[in-house]
């Protein structure tokens, strides 16, 4: 062998031990910066989260949904004529909570949020909230127009969170 050769096979070695390393380096760079765009975008989406919740119509729509709830004198067997009597407006503030809470739901069964799990009080208002709410929903999803999966993700946390 020649000390060209030598000197040729030498170079391509160093060169790709060079290559292996720039590699490694970009790979963890790309693991680095995909953790941090995770921890980003679970942050924005908790930050989301918590503006569809605190949001003057929420907070109204929700005060109107434990009023109600408490309210002794309906007849809980008949949502038809509790609709009726609580008229159009009231009834967009049960779904309009309802959808908010599938949204939310969905991001949460998706892993979006927290690395690991949601937060105590997270899992208490959602079924504090379903109780109130679980009756409109199963009458709602009865509806012509409705799908059956109307807010599955709401009552799948539900049930998660019960468990």
């Amino acid at each position: 062998m020649s000390n060209a050769s030598l000197i040729v096979s030498v170079v391509a070695v160093v060169f790709s031990g060079i290559a292996v390393v720039i590699s490694c380096v970009v790979a963890y760079v790309h693991i680095k910066n995909r953790d941090e765009s995770r921890r980003a975008r679970d942050f924005n989406t908790m930050l989301r989260i918590l503006e569809e919740v605190d949001n003057e119509t929420a907070r109204k729509d929700r005060q109107f949904i434990y009023a109600l709830s408490r309210d002794k004198s309906k007849d809980w067997s008949n949502i038809p004529k509790i609709i009726e009597a609580i008229g159009n407006e009231r009834v967009q503030s049960i779904e309009r909570t309802i959808n908010k809470l599938d949204n939310i739901c969905f991001f949460l069964d998706k892993g979006y949020s927290w690395g690991e799990e949601p937060p105590k009080w997270i899992w208490e208002t959602i079924i504090e909230i379903w109780e109130r709410l679980g009756p409109f929903i199963e009458y709602f999803r009865t509806q012509p127009g409705r799908q059956s999966g109307y807010a599955v993700y709401f009552e799948r946390f539900t049930q998660k969170a019960k468990n």
